[in-house]
């Protein structure tokens, strides 16, 4: 997708998806490690996630303009990213990895990397990759990769009331 299309896009969604960033509770931020002051920008920018699936791409949108675009990881084909509007549910820095009996701890091991950004559809989420030749490619299990530089780029920018669509 262009960045004429993502800004079309975006200025079509920001007024419909975009809302103010609410201020962390002290609960979200022991869940993050991170002071809440940190985590969110001022409470009057409004941030929305734009997903093309089929570019493989991911804007930050900011008061309605694309901000930056970062080449990702989509779901492939027999385990497909989810479609619709989401919200950023939880976030968590160096997570554990768990899933089918099998456990990672943080480290260059760990499939989703550095940053778990989960969504508010259970079992997906915007992470990164131990595996950087995914990104780009449509290769995950219906999560958004991420290289890692850019996803600790965009984690902090990112809060709780943040939606994906």
């Amino acid at each position: 997708m262009t960045a004429r299309g993502l800004n079309m896009m975006a200025a079509m969604l920001a007024t419909v998806l975009a809302t103010p960033l609410a201020a962390q509770s002290a609960n979200q931020s022991a869940t993050t490690n991170v002071p809440a002051a940190a985590q969110e920008p001022a409470a009057a920018t409004k941030r929305v996630i734009v997903v093309s699936l089929e570019d493989h791409k991911l804007a930050l949108v900011e008061d309605g303009k694309v901000k930056k675009v970062y080449s990702v990881a989509v779901g492939k084909p027999s385990t497909p990213s989810p479609v619709g509007t989401f919200t950023i549910a939880r976030r968590v820095m160096n997570p554990t990895y768990s899933h089918d009996g099998r456990t990672v701890p943080p480290g260059p091991n760990n499939p989703v990397g550095t940053r778990w950004m989960g969504l508010s559809i259970p079992g997906y989420g915007i992470h990164g990759t131990n595996v950087p030749s995914s990104i780009g490619k449509a290769a995950s299990h219906g999560c958004i990769r991420m290289a890692k530089k850019d996803l600790e780029e965009l984690y902090p920018m990112v809060g709780w009331a943040t939606r994906w669509n």
